[in-house]
Parts: structure tokens; sequence; C-alpha cells
């Protein structure tokens, strides 16, 4: 009796997608919509609870606790008003602490933004220094990343409001 052994040898076979330039484009711009939304509060020091409370006046501030859904520990949640119109959202989490800033609302010439972006600025002013944005409304400017969002609040063609919004879904 004559034992026979096939070996069969498959190669892996992957299926490349091969992204079109327009894409490619896409998602390039998309990427440099994020990283500018994450530098742009330059006013916003953000290596630590302490040092995000030091930005300004502080007029109030508000912190809940809950349960962390993905990990042991609680999340605090909290959002500072500073005098000047400005007012972040942020949660702390982990051991050692890490912060992570959920929403900037900016309603004041105050805070200037990365590139010279500020309230009050016409709105050729955000185009000239991000390029056109991703939606355009008659009231506002969305710029939208892959986890980042920009929106420019208009009125009489001059930003009255600026929201930056951070792994917004």
């Amino acid at each position: 009796m004559k034992l026979t052994l096939f070996l069969f040898a498959v190669a892996p076979f992957f299926v490349f997608a091969q992204l079109t330039s327009e894409q490619e484009a896409m998602f390039e711009r998309m990427e440099e919509i994020d990283r500018y939304i994450h530098r742009a509060p330059i006013f916003l020091d953000r290596s630590s609870q302490k040092s995000l409370r030091s930005t300004g006046e502080i007029r109030d501030e508000s912190c809940d606790e809950v349960e962390n859904p993905h990990a042991n520990g609680l999340l605090t949640y909290c959002t500072i008003q500073f005098q000047g119109d400005l007012e972040v959202r942020y949660r702390v989490f982990g051991e050692p602490q890490r912060l992570h800033i959920i929403r900037v609302d900016i309603q004041s010439s105050q805070w200037n933004l990365e590139r010279d972006v500020a309230v009050g600025q016409p709105l050729e002013r955000v185009i000239e220094a991000l390029g056109e944005p991703t939606k355009r409304e008659r009231e506002r400017l969305v710029y939208s990343g892959e986890t980042e969002q920009a929106i420019f609040e208009l009125g009489d063609g001059s930003v009255t409001r600026i929201r930056l919004k951070y792994y917004a879904g």
C-alpha cells in the first residue's frame, strides 16, 4: 500500500485597492484638517488639568464622574467657561491621569487660532487660511477631517463663533 502525500502550497492572495488620485487628495485634505484643528487653539496648554485651568480667569466650571465603559476606573468630564467667551469641554482618565479635549467654543476675538484665524474676521480670511471648507452652508463653514471638525458660524460675512470638535463622530 502506497501512501501518497500531496502538499499544496497556497500563496497568500492579497487584493490591494488602488486609490484614485482624487481619493488620495481627499484623504490628505482630511489629515491636513485634523492636524490644523489639533494645533489650532494655540492658547491652550493641554499638558495637565492644572495647566488647562490656567488659560484664563474661570467664570464657571462643572465636572461629572462616570464609570469608564472601556476600562476599570472613572472618567471625569469637565466644562470650563473662561472670561472672554471661551468654553472648553474635556475629560480626564487613567493612571497616570490623561487629559483629552473634547470641544473648544470661542465667541471672542481675544482667542486667536493658529494661522491667525479669529472671531470677528471676514469669511474670506478663514478660507484664505484653511482653504475651501468641506461643507458650506448659509451661516457656517464646516471643515471635517477624519476625526476632528471645525465649525465657523457666520453673521454678516464675519465669523461670530468657532467650535472645534475632537474625535467628532
